[in-house]
């Protein structure tokens, strides 16, 4: 693949959690989670198998099926009505390409086409199509798809879409016309909605009265009803709202017992209050010189206060703020706390008895624990395979792109000291592979990441799951990896944020760096190492909103200029494919992680 034409650079944005999980409204602020580049990724969603029931094949090299006379001008993807105008002399025309689409006949391989194009096949269909590694170099209508692996990618028509109104039943967010697709089993057969909704006008309908509620912090358009005239479908009952009116929702069930969803050696201690305020302890060994604590529901959201050390000190944990940035903004559900994770808090990591302060709006909560075995500087990782065609955890081991990926990521954390451990691969279910090969909000990101499952040997649990998924497709832009976490929810699996997604869209490729060409592998491992920088506990050294990280060895300087020390560390928030060092006190955050494990 040819050098791509613009520099990349990473820009992070919050995700505002009052307007919904999937909010297009996003400034800027410390401790962010999401990392942009600035070109337009590509868009791969899968291709619904069709049948070429309209081709219009040429009776010779010179004319079209219907034997005219034509110019022969028109490039390959182009619109077109008769093969006697197309260059390759072929127009399809069919459900998936109603314009029509020149191309060359019957090729079979990638040598049969033109110059700077690729032999794609459409279900039963074979066509040549222009090369392209973003969707900005095809012609409007059509989008950047991979054809030929995970990183071969050529210019396609944008298939038809049934679009399908609020409160509808769905598999992917595509289907919905409001753009998420909320997934069974906690909405059965799945519900179209519009997130991040402000009126009922921004409701997606037709016949139907959708209309926006908030419902557990979260705005979105929900089907209205009433018992009588209409009611919900099949798994949804007619619930009332504060305002009023009524919403189809899920059925009600009765909360259980807060119990962990996953198998673990650490130790886990649950509570079922009478108040929305309770207290829950856990031991910390001795010898530890860190540890996460990982309070988590599985009904209702959690507010950690309080925190209170075997000594009896008391911390409020609502003036740290640094601790609790990410987890009780975005996840609710689950609120991990990493001491120290920097140095004014590292006092705080004894041995005993603590206690945790918090309230949930279940009653219910839980908290694990995970402190330090011992002196850990090995990193391993459970890497889940999405939509890869032509990757299987057979094969990944040896892929040179994977096998270059994870040797930059390697380099760059050997320069603090630790080293990848154990790297598995896995996939997950065929159609939860089909619904997560192309990601296109937040909230899709928390779905698939709760799919991580824990391994079935206690001591591989320190580890970290890493989801490569074939693309993203964000509305706000376009994404390269996520950290669900600052830091992640370390050694608990089947939450929404039991891990890291990326692209692999970089993959083979080359990208444009401050100092000229840069491997598209070495750049996706730079970008990983940023992204498991956060899950450990890492900030961004500068911030868009002026914030800065709370550890006194970086540079915090006030703008982005490459000339400041700041553009070089691998925690800035812009990427230009050299910016890999780290600090001793960042590299000390990362050194004293549970997750990491004796060399």
């Amino acid at each position: 693949m040819g050098l791509r034409s613009r520099a990349l650079a990473l820009v992070a944005l919050l995700f505002s959690v009052g307007c919904g999980e999937d909010s297009n409204d996003a400034p800027a602020d410390t401790g962010s989670i999401f990392d942009f580049d600035t070109r337009p990724a590509a868009d791969t969603a899968t291709v619904d198998t069709i049948e070429d029931s309209a081709a219009d094949a040429p009776t010779d090299s010179a004319g079209s099926g219907s034997g005219e006379q034509g110019s022969h001008d028109l490039a390959g993807g182009s619109p077109c009505s008769r093969g006697a105008d197309c260059i390759g002399g072929l127009c399809i025309i069919n459900e998936r390409f109603p314009n029509g689409y020149c191309t060359l006949s019957d090729c079979d391989t990638v040598n049969t086409c033109g110059r700077g194009e690729l032999c794609a096949a459409i279900g039963s269909v074979h066509l040549c199509a222009p090369q392209c590694v973003a969707n900005a170099d095809c012609p409007e209508g059509s989008r950047c798809e991979f054809v030929a692996g995970p990183t071969r990618a050529a210019c396609l028509p944008l298939p038809p879409i049934v679009r399908k109104d609020d409160g509808e039943a769905c598999t992917t967010s595509e289907e919905c016309t409001g753009g998420t697709c909320l997934a069974d089993p906690d909405f059965p057969s799945g519900y179209c909605t519009t997130a991040g909704c402000r009126a009922e006008f921004d409701c997606a309908r037709q016949e139907s009265d959708n209309r926006c509620f908030a419902v557990d912090g979260e705005n979105r358009c929900y089907r209205t009803c009433n018992s009588a005239a209409s009611p919900c479908r099949a798994g949804y009952t007619c619930t009332p709202s504060a305002g009023g009116s009524a919403y189809c929702a899920p059925t009600s069930i009765d909360i259980p017992e807060p119990v962990p969803t996953d198998p673990s050696p650490f130790p886990t201690v649950c509570l079922t209050g009478s108040s929305a305020e309770m207290e829950l302890s856990f031991e910390v060994t001795s010898g530890s010189s860190s540890f996460i604590a990982t309070a988590f529901s599985n009904a209702g959201s959690i507010d950690l206060h309080t925190l209170v050390t075997p000594s009896g000190r008391r911390v409020d944990l609502d003036a740290e703020e640094g601790l609790l940035t990410v987890g009780e903004s975005f996840f609710r559900q689950v609120v991990p706390l990493y001491l120290p994770q920097y140095p004014s808090v590292e006092s705080l990591v004894e041995a005993g008895s603590y206690t945790l302060g918090l309230t949930s709006s279940s009653r219910q909560a839980c908290v694990r624990l995970l402190d330090t075995p011992g002196t850990g500087r090995t990193l391993n990782l459970r890497v889940y395979l999405v939509g890869l065609s032509g990757v299987t955890p057979q094969t990944a081991p040896t892929d040179s792109n994977l096998t270059a990926m994870f040797a930059e990521v390697n380099r760059i954390f050997s320069a603090a000291g630790l080293a990848l451990g154990d790297i598995t691969f896995h996939t997950l279910s065929a159609r939860d592979d089909a619904s997560y090969a192309v990601v296109r909000s937040f909230g899709e990101i928390q779905r698939m990441v709760k799919l991580a499952t824990a391994p079935a040997v206690d001591e591989q649990q320190r580890s970290i799951n890493i989801f490569l998924n074939r693309g993203f497709a964000f509305a706000a832009g376009p994404v390269i990896g996520i950290s669900a976490g600052i830091p992640g929810a370390a050694g608990l699996y089947g939450s929404e944020a039991s891990g890291l997604a990326f692209t692999v869209e970089y993959l083979g490729t080359s990208v444009d760096g401050r100092q000229g060409a840069v491997d598209g592998n070495a750049y996706t491992g730079l970008v990983m190492a940023h992204e498991i920088g956060h899950y450990l506990g890492l900030f961004h050294v500068i911030e868009t909103s002026g914030g800065e990280d709370p550890l006194d060895d970086t540079e915090n300087c006030r703008s982005y200029d490459t000339s400041c020390a700041a553009s070089l560390n691998l925690m800035h928030p812009f990427a230009w494919g050299d910016n890999i060092a780290l600090s001793p006190l960042q590299s000390r955050v990362l050194q004293l992680h549970p997750i990491l494990t004796a060399p």
